[in-house]
């Protein structure tokens, strides 16, 4: 409910229980060595748009959350083991905003909203990262000139070019 102006805003669809324990896969042991513990979840094309059920599973270090409707990705900072992210085609305006620990390394965020950069320096072991067909990204060279990326797809869409019908 907006109780500013007494509206009843839609419930945001969660990423679910359910559908997290039909995700996961890679068994492997903890870091710790005591218990094992899934290493990956797979939730693609469910229309989700909220993760903080994530912050109950900081063994996860891939996860692929394609096809969704996602926005914020601050739960994403209680995965201190992830290493690869695919949130393409999700609704993202700003990449990687959250912190996390260094291990992040491979990230797939193609067809999103991105505009905003700022964040990405922060993760320093990025080494492919995938920018593709997202909107008017501009000054791509400043936060990423700080990274060691080995492989970057930025593939910026063009603007298309008005054309006037003269009337004779």
């Amino acid at each position: 409910i907006n109780a500013e102006y007494g509206e009843i805003q839609p419930a945001r669809m969660a990423l679910t229980k359910g559908a997290v324990l039909k995700g996961l896969g890679r068994i492997t042991k903890c870091a710790q060595g005591s218990q094992i513990v899934y290493t990956e979840l797979v939730a693609e094309e469910q229309e989700i748009e909220e993760i903080s059920i994530l912050t109950k599973y900081p063994h996860l270090a891939h996860l692929q959350l394609a096809r969704n409707k996602i926005t914020d990705l601050r739960a994403l900072g209680s995965l201190p083991n992830l290493l690869t992210l695919d949130l393409s085609e999700n609704c993202l305006t700003s990449v990687l905003d959250f912190t996390t620990s260094n291990n992040l390394q491979r990230v797939y965020l193609a067809r999103n909203q991105i505009r905003d950069l700022t964040a990405l320096a922060q993760h320093a072991h990025i080494s492919t990262l995938d920018l593709s067909y997202n909107l008017s990204l501009i000054h791509i060279s400043e936060p990423t000139r700080l990274l060691s990326i080995s492989y970057a797809v930025f593939c910026l869409k063009k603007k298309k070019k008005r054309v006037r019908n003269a009337i004779s």
